[in-house]
């Protein structure tokens, strides 16, 4: 059976008018037999800093954000004229918060545990909210709680999925449905082997979506978005940026990678080894061409898109007198996995050693404290722009053409070789913006 699974993220389910816009989605695509739904846009972050007050930030705000989102859920469903019966289990969900907030206040402390217990009801709502606007469009549909088909470890707020449990009952579960209804379920969470809710990690609900995907052995994956598929770079930043038709999987994945917010760069991996391609489409237009992300594209540009992470931090370490320089490397590898830190670069030398961190680490005065037991730390704010094509390692010829715009510019790194895609510079903060417009003027739209 060929069929796709299609993901709508917030944005595609900011209110009632927009949720109605993405169930149309579906009415000219008959392939779409599965829906992944992540929470209501800003939903997660809101019910995170609920879960900060209510551990002692600020618990006298508790009461108020709680009545706002259970009124903005429950309005959203009464716009949808939803049943009383997914009203009902709206307001249940809503009651639950409730309880686990409760819980964190009386403890005043919130747990990984907790919190993945309190974020899941955001995509459990929205789902309830989706599955509404489906059948205003006359569509079947089987609501199906995503905890118990995306089994995981333990690993609160990153949990690693069961491959072969979550394919045994994705098979079994889910399957059977497809033939005559839309599977809607949940993107981002999933449970233990104990039951316990879990989360696959911020943002993940595209990843969730390739996982199912490779379960069912789907055709395509399909994400909708609010905006028109993968482009060539930041439109905020670059007003001549544009829309690619098509793009590799190797590129996707470095330019999600570094810097790029349309597509979770896990999401790749289930998908590359299933082969299935995906679809990035313009939820609020469908007729919009976004773009397909394929094994091979018919079109091989030296460059295909630059990209720019903000908010990086540069990381140097050099080696303290007297210390072996093999032990000098180990000993500093050692510290950032203790501190689960996974750099985006690593620059090594014999007696230093760079590191271009992301933001979502805390480099920590711990961190820093412990790196100095291997030698002189350093700490800069900055930004990594990356320029992404096809065999990009090879290129001298494009890497001096690059470097060839850089007056005035001071990197940190210039990185050539990590990856057979991309090359990279890591520049001190606000000497990126001008650069990322001039490259793509040069690379992507002189011809």
């Amino acid at each position: 059976m060929k069929f796709a699974i299609a993901k709508f993220g917030g944005t595609s389910m900011a209110d009632a008018a927009v949720a109605r816009i993405s169930a149309s989605v579906l009415k000219n695509r008959p392939e779409i037999r599965v829906c992944v739904i992540s929470a209501t846009a800003g939903t997660t972050n809101q019910l995170m800093q609920m879960a900060r007050d209510a551990a002692g930030e600020n618990p006298g705000a508790i009461p108020n954000a709680l009545g706002h989102f259970r009124e903005r859920h429950l309005s959203f469903m009464r716009d949808l004229k939803g049943s009383a019966e997914n009203v009902k289990k709206v307001e249940d969900l809503c009651a639950r918060v409730k309880e686990i907030l409760q819980g964190m206040q009386l403890l005043r402390e919130v747990s990984l545990s907790a919190l993945d217990d309190l974020v899941s009801h955001g995509e459990l709502i929205s789902s309830l909210l989706f599955v509404e606007a489906l059948r205003a469009q006359g569509i079947n549909t089987k609501w199906i709680d995503a905890r118990q088909i995306m089994k995981t470890s333990s690993d609160h707020g990153r949990a690693l999925p069961h491959l072969d449990l979550l394919k045994e009952l994705a098979q079994k579960e889910i399957f059977p449905h497809l033939a005559g209804n839309v599977v809607v379920t949940q993107g981002y969470i999933g449970s233990d082997l104990h039951g316990r809710t879990t989360t696959l990690g911020k943002e993940g609900s595209d990843y969730s979506t390739a996982l199912f995907a490779e379960a069912l052995e789907a055709s395509e994956i399909q994400i909708w978005k609010d905006v028109p598929g993968i482009m060539t770079t930041d439109p905020r930043v670059v007003a001549n940026a544009r829309t690619l038709p098509e793009i590799s999987f190797a590129e996707a994945s470095e330019l999600t990678r570094f810097g790029a917010k349309v597509i979770h760069p896990d999401t790749f991996l289930p998908a590359i080894r299933a082969q299935i391609p995906v679809y990035v489409g313009y939820s609020q237009d469908p007729e919009v061409k976004g773009t397909r992300v394929v094994n091979s594209p018919a079109d091989k540009p030296a460059v295909r898109a630059v990209s720019l992470k903000r908010q990086q931090t540069w990381l140097t370490i050099k080696e303290a007198d007297g210390l072996n320089a093999p032990l000098f490397l180990i000993n500093v590898l050692q510290v950032l996995n203790q501190y689960k830190i996974t750099p985006t670069l690593l620059s090594t030398s014999e007696n230093r050693v760079g590191c271009v961190i992301d933001r979502i680490y805390d480099v920590s005065s711990d961190l820093v404290r412990e790196l100095g037991t291997c030698g002189e730390v350093h700490t800069a704010q900055g930004e990594l722009l990356a320029i992404i094509g096809l065999d990009i390692r090879t290129r001298a010829d494009l890497q001096a053409r690059v470097l060839s715009h850089m007056d005035g510019v001071s990197p940190y790194l210039i990185s050539s070789g990590a990856s057979e895609n991309s090359f990279c510079l890591m520049l001190p903060s606000g000497q990126s913006e001008n650069l990322l417009r001039t490259l793509h003027q040069d690379l992507l739209e002189t011809k």
